[in-house]
């Protein structure tokens, strides 16, 4: 299992926005580490994106089994 830490943010609302995330081992190890900009958008379009992008990363890369998280209630509620 591996787990997948993501965040999103906007500057403004909508504004300028970007997101990022990381992945970790079941120890806690870094594996893996992205970042983007996603141009105008809301905060809650970002934390969205980024959640895709770096599931779409993940699994580019044969990590299959991932634990998602995020920071965001809003799009926990959601899925």
């Amino acid at each position: 299992m591996v787990k997948l830490n993501t965040d999103g943010c906007s500057r403004g609302n909508p504004g300028r926005s970007g997101g990022g995330g990381l992945f970790r081992d079941y120890d806690g190890r870094f594996l893996l580490g992205f970042s983007c900009y996603f141009g105008e958008t809301t905060s809650l379009h970002a934390e969205l994106k980024a959640l895709l992008f770096g599931a779409r990363l993940g699994v580019s890369r044969g990590l299959v089994k991932l634990h998602l998280e995020s920071d965001s209630l809003v799009l926990v509620r959601i899925f």
